[in-house]
């Protein structure tokens, strides 16, 4: 749990006021990489404020501004090199060329931005690659991060030089999957029923959860459920193609009486026993210890504030914890 405290603010007469919230903008290992905006306008480079926090150590990096860019939080990376405090934090751009990307690049080492020219390799599948919706940092020799569009694909970008040789201004493009299910319906935008993580052994996994509305209600926000599914996938490099790991209905997961009593009046007086398929799900997230399981977010209706976190365990299928908070500050679905 992080807060941002500027007890001198006010007090400076160059700096008015926050805009906006801080936000965390990135986490890689015992780093954090936040965005202050101090002063009257958002979209001066002045005013935004990039600071690394290393968990641990009583002190505040802030990274210099950008000489002509103003990044999006949703593309700035940020990676830590392992064994010497280095860290790396990248923002990718598209040049509106097809296949060409420029590439933002701090080193802490250096303590200065360079700016990289970068292709993805030929034919350009990324043709209908659009703004990234996160960032994943994948590590490695090479210092591999990520740049996720959950409508289209994931480009992968070389940060370090390799010691084979090889250029690192070639981004690798990986289309993401398309899971068939009979009645399938998305719910929302893609962000709210897709993840792309990296997995405890430094694999690209891929979950998502669909819903199978009754027939006759396919408003999206107030359809009925008749069910809901959940799968996790692995991108298996050297086959160049996804392998369904885990995949399930909510009719399948078994329901304790203890996590039964956590959950909403609506699910226990539906039927004689728990189930799960009358909910709306979606926001699952990948269990950063196990990778066979996955968070999911539920409520009763979209357009309620109370919601549901599930742990579900998907090699088992069974409910492994249930937490009710409730979503006042976003409506709907489009945040978690």
């Amino acid at each position: 749990y992080f807060t941002v405290h500027l007890p001198t603010l006010l007090q400076d007469g160059s700096a008015t006021s926050l805009l906006l919230l801080p936000r965390l903008v990135r986490t890689d290992g015992d780093l954090a990489l936040f965005r202050v905006i101090i002063g009257s306008s958002y979209i001066d480079r002045d005013h935004n404020n990039y600071i690394i926090y290393r968990a641990g150590v009583n002190k505040l990096e802030v990274l210099p501004t950008h000489p002509t860019r103003l990044f999006a939080d949703w593309s700035v990376a940020l990676l830590r090199c392992p064994g010497e405090g280095r860290f790396l934090v990248a923002n990718l751009r598209s040049t509106f060329d097809l296949g060409q990307y420029a590439l933002d690049l701090f080193d802490s080492r250096s303590g200065t931005w360079i700016t990289r020219s970068m292709c993805t390799e030929p034919p350009h599948e990324d043709g209908h690659y659009s703004t990234p919706t996160k960032v994943i940092a994948l590590g490695g020799d090479r210092g591999s991060v990520g740049w996720v569009d959950l409508w289209n694909g994931i480009l992968i970008g070389d940060l370090l030089p390799g010691g084979d040789g090889n250029d690192n201004n070639v981004l690798r493009f990986i289309r993401l999957p398309v899971l068939l299910a009979p009645n399938k319906m998305t719910p929302g935008c893609l962000s709210c029923n897709q993840d792309v993580s990296v997995g405890r052994d430094g694999s690209i996994k891929y979950s998502e959860v669909w819903a199978h509305p009754v027939p006759g209600s396919p408003n999206r926000a107030t359809y009925i459920s008749e069910d809901w599914g959940a799968a996790i996938l692995t991108w298996l490099e050297p086959k160049k193609k996804w392998h369904v790991d885990l995949k399930l209905k909510a009719s399948d997961i078994i329901v304790d009486e203890t996590h039964s009593q956590l959950l909403p009046h609506h699910v226990k007086a539906t039927t004689e026993k728990p189930t799960l398929s009358r909910l709306h799900a979606g926001h699952p997230a990948l269990s950063l210890h196990d990778d066979g399981v996955v968070y999911i977010m539920t409520k009763v209706d979209h357009r309620e504030d109370d919601l549901w976190m599930l742990a579900v365990d998907m090699r088992n299928k069974t409910l492994k914890g249930v937490a009710s908070l409730t979503s006042k500050r976003s409506w709907g679905f489009r945040f978690m």
